[in-house]
């Protein structure tokens, strides 16, 4: 129940985490009686499309920070690599998965470190490019080890209690198969797996979201995607439809949401059993255009990835990427049936003091209001992640300090200058009705 935004760059630097822990109740409170939706709803061969309105129900809602505990200066010697993942337990234990030093720390609801999980390898308890750590039932912290196509399973105190193998959704294929991303529910498990066949002049990757079992086994597929890249001219583009971590998310009830096309509004609604039930659009977003500069950063880091471990020389790719951001950046399935939509819109036209602006959609999936995250940061700290009932924001050399009045705010150290602020920052959500 989370989503993830990539960084436009890996940052293998000290970074900040907000949590925000919300109030639900609130951000729904008189969702019903006090505006008219003005959109409507269609079915189309038994499917249900959602079509919204530019406007939402309800008006915007401020979130405002509250600082609870935060760790990671040069002082305490507690130093992170890269970090791409984050969870919550029941307990209320954050759990941050760093790719670089691969392995998962644990702080209790105060900050404190409770200790560090996992370590590189093939062995019990090892992984080696994890891109997704789970809270699992049982008190297990779950780790998805990308290569393997298994999740590693701990005890808190950091003992292997075995590996959930999902081989089963490659039973006598051949080829490889690879986990990129994963996510838990009371339902059970949501996969995205890749499966790669390489031919004499090709290479076809088969994306695939499927549920499965707590134990991994296979239940059922969701929908799948196609990609195929040559090998003699080989194209690198963004346009194409497949799955991107960040854009899918599973509720607790075992609903996913998925978005679908790149230049539109669109998020598909499947049900635990694996058919799809409704599609959610939206009018009134414009998407980014992105700078000359934004593509040629784009090109750099693909020939960055292609040449940089050396070997024999690649052909010179044909770039084909959109000149416009996505229309949906990231979605997280909330509570009581809610949806929560960044767009390519979340930092346009932002209000003094506001970091970025989210969507909301309620359980029937109109457009409900607006929610504005509050606080005085740059345009920077773009990695927004969603657990549970927080937020988290990673950006480098951001932090938070208090000011002489006492109320929480931001501080940033410029890009290549050496900050003693902490890596890792926990709020409480304060809401303004």
């Amino acid at each position: 129940m989370r989503f993830r935004i990539s960084p436009a760059r890996d940052q293998a630097t000290a970074v900040l985490v907000v949590l925000l822990f919300l109030n639900v109740q609130a951000i729904l409170a008189d969702s019903a009686g006090q505006a008219d939706w003005t959109g409507h709803i269609k079915v189309v061969d038994g499917v249900s499309r959602v079509l919204n309105p530019a406007q939402p129900m309800l008006a915007p809602l401020d979130v405002n920070l509250e600082l609870l505990w935060s760790t990671g200066t040069d002082e305490e010697g507690e130093l992170f690599g890269q970090l791409v993942d984050v969870a919550r337990d029941s307990l209320g234990n954050t759990y941050l998965l760093d790719r670089q030093v691969l392995n998962v720390r644990v702080y209790s609801p105060s900050g404190e470190l409770l200790g560090v999980v996992g370590r590189e390898g093939e062995g019990p308890g090892e992984f080696r490019i994890p891109p997704a750590v789970l809270a699992l039932p049982g008190g297990l912290i779950g780790v998805a080890d990308l290569r393997a196509a298994k999740i590693v399973r701990f005890t808190l105190d950091g003992t292997p209690v075995g590996d959930i193998s999902l081989e089963g959704f490659n039973p006598d294929r051949g080829g490889m198969m690879m986990l990129q991303d994963a996510a838990w529910s009371p339902m059970g498990l949501a996969v995205e797996l890749r499966h790669g066949t390489r031919g004499e002049d090709r290479f076809v990757s088969e994306y695939m979201l499927a549920a499965a079992t707590t134990e991994g086994e296979p239940r059922h597929t969701f929908t799948t995607r196609t990609e195929v890249r040559e090998f003699g001219q080989p194209r690198i583009t963004d346009r194409n439809e497949t799955f991107e971590r960040g854009r899918w998310a599973l509720s607790d009830d075992g609903f996913l949401y998925v978005r679908t096309k790149r230049d539109s509004y669109e998020i598909e609604v499947y049900a635990p059993s694996g058919e799809l039930t409704r599609v959610i659009t939206r009018e009134g977003i414009t998407p980014r255009k992105r700078t000359a500069e934004e593509i040629g950063e784009l090109e750099s880091s693909v020939q960055l990835r292609r040449h940089g471990r050396g070997g024999r020389p690649r052909p010179q790719p044909e770039f084909d990427f959109s000149p416009h951001d996505p229309i949906v950046l990231a979605l997280w399935a909330g509570p009581e049936g809610n949806l929560w939509v960044r767009t390519c819109a979340h930092e346009q036209d932002l209000p003094d003091g506001c970091l970025e602006r989210i969507d909301i959609l309620d359980a029937h999936g109109r457009f409900l209001r607006e929610v504005r995250i509050m606080a005085d940061a740059p345009a920077d700290a773009e990695r927004v992640f969603y657990v549970d009932d927080c937020v988290v924001v990673f950006g480098e050399g951001l932090g938070a300090v208090t000011d002489p009045d006492g109320q929480p705010g931001w501080k940033w150290s410029p890009e290549g200058e050496d900050s003693d602020l902490p890596a890792v920052t926990c709020f409480r959500m304060q809401l303004d009705s």
